[in-house]
C-alpha cells in the first residue's frame, strides 16, 4: 500500500476546504525558536510577536507539532518531503559528498502544491545540497555553471537565499540557479583569520536586508516558505 506523507494530507485538507478560492500558505521555519516564544502561544512571553499573533488569529492554528530532528538540515528535509530523515539517514555531514540530499524523484511539498495550482516561492537558507564539483576530491561550487539540485529543482518556481548559515565561507547569494555577490574577504575569528567570500548589499556586509526585501509584497495564490 502506498503511503502519503502526513504533511501532504494536512495540506490537501486545507486546499479542499477552500476549493473556490485557494488559501495562501506561508511557512516560516525558524531555528532556535521555542513554542512559548510567540505571544499567540504564551501570553507571558518576553518577546512581542504581533505579526505572528495576527497570523494565528486570522489563519489556521495548530498546537501540536513536532520537529523530526534537532538540527536544521534533516528537519528541513522532513518538512519539505514528509519523510522521517532518520529513515533516509539524512545528516549534515552527507553534504560533503557533493550531492543534493533530496533525490530527483522524491515528492516535495512545493511540487505537490504546484500540482494544485499554486505558485511556489522560497526565501532564505537552503542547506540541502547542490550538484557540486568533486574534481578536487572535495565538494566545491563551480560558479561558472548554474547551481542545480536546489530549490527550483525540488518544486519551487522561485528561490532567493543562501546556501547555508552565514557562519563560514563561501558567502554568496542565490537566485534560482544563479549565484552572485561574490567578494574576497578576510575576517577575524577566535581561531584566527578566515579566508572566504562575502556578499555586499548597498555597501554593507549583510545578507539579511535583501532577503527581507525579497519576502515583502503580495503573495497572491502563493505557497511561500521562508527559512531563517
Amino acid at each position: 500500500m502506498t503511503r502519503t506523507p502526513a504533511i501532504f494530507l494536512v495540506l490537501m485538507l486545507a486546499v479542499n476546504a477552500h476549493a473556490a478560492e485557494k488559501p495562501n500558505l506561508i511557512i516560516i521555519y525558524a531555528d532556535d525558536m521555542g513554542y512559548g516564544d510567540c505571544t499567540a502561544n504564551n501570553a507571558e512571553s518576553k518577546i512581542p510577536t504581533p505579526n505572528i499573533g495576527r497570523l494565528a488569529a486570522e489563519g489556521m492554528r495548530f498546537t501540536d507539532a513536532h520537529s523530526p530532528s534537532t538540527v536544521c538540515t534533516p528537519s528541513r528535509y522532513g518538512l519539505l518531503t514528509g519523510i522521517n530523515p532518520a529513515r533516509e539517514g539524512i545528516v549534515n555531514p552527507l553534504l560533503k559528498f557533493g550531492k543534493p540530499l533530496i533525490k530527483e524523484a522524491t515528492p516535495t511539498i512545493a511540487g505537490f502544491l504546484k500540482e494544485h495550482g499554486y505558485a511556489t516561492k522560497m526565501i532564505g537558507k537552503w542547506h540541502l545540497g547542490f550538484d557540486m564539483n568533486m574534481s578536487s576530491g572535495r565538494a566545491e561550487f563551480d560558479f561558472s555553471k548554474p547551481l542545480t539540485g536546489g530549490p527550483v529543482d525540488c518544486g519551487f518556481d522561485y528561490y532567493f537565499g543562501i546556501n547555508k548559515a552565514p557562519a563560514g565561507p563561501p558567502y554568496f547569494y542565490i537566485r534560482n540557479r544563479e549565484s552572485y555577490g561574490h567578494l574576497r574577504h578576510t575576517s577575524r575569528h577566535p581561531g584566527g583569520e578566515r579566508q572566504g567570500q562575502v556578499s555586499v548589499q548597498r555597501g554593507r556586509q549583510s545578507q539579511h536586508p535583501t532577503r527581507t526585501e525579497e519576502s515583502r509584497g503580495d503573495v497572491g495564490q502563493t505557497a511561500h516558505v521562508q527559512h531563517q
